[in-house]
């Protein structure tokens, strides 16, 4: 059964909303390396990327809210504030977020924060969370269908991408003046 989501278009939404409010120095806070979602969504969000001119520097995480943390409090120390962090899942981003309150730093004044899969806490968290978000509904009731209707018919599993979308939220909205 193939049914993935689609993380291009997530992340293609992600790094715009953030490259649109000016930011330039963005840092990617992966999940594991030989994860296939992660792979994704590091490789689109690097074509992006380059296809503005942007280097984009990568941390390390692994799917933890204390991988989040280590990552904020690795870049904190280093004084290498970046404009921007993209993580990879919502846990990290949580933890980025706590590390940075710990260090009197505020999402998104002093680095605006994105995470990707909507999870229940990112609208209740402050600030609330930016995400990428997957329709869980869809995404359950297609595998539903897809399985019944192999089943009943025996019909072959056809890869299927469910749609992203970003939800911008406090943690990432910026206040820019345009320029004249």
């Amino acid at each position: 059964l193939s049914l993935l989501i689609d993380n291009s278009q997530g992340v293609q939404e992600a790094f715009y909303h953030l490259y649109n409010q000016r930011a330039r120095k963005i840092y990617f806070v992966s999940v594991a390396m030989d994860a296939f979602d992660n792979m994704e969504r590091m490789r689109v969000f690097f074509h992006e990327a380059y296809k503005n001119d942007l280097n984009i520097r990568c941390l390390n995480g692994n799917f933890t809210e204390q991988s989040g943390y280590d990552a904020a409090i690795s870049i904190i120390r280093a004084n290498d504030l970046p404009e921007a962090v993209f993580c990879a899942n919502d846990q990290m981003a949580i933890g980025f977020i706590r590390a940075m309150k710990e260090n009197n730093l505020c999402a998104p004044d002093d680095i605006a924060v994105v995470g990707f899969d909507d999870i229940i806490i990112a609208r209740y968290m402050q600030p609330t969370l930016s995400t990428v978000s997957a329709p869980r509904f869809t995404w359950g009731s297609l595998a539903a269908r897809v399985l019944i209707d192999y089943l009943e018919n025996e019909t072959p599993f056809q890869p299927c991408r469910i749609q992203t979308q970003l939800i911008p939220r406090a943690s990432s909205m910026r206040n820019i003046v345009p320029a004249f």
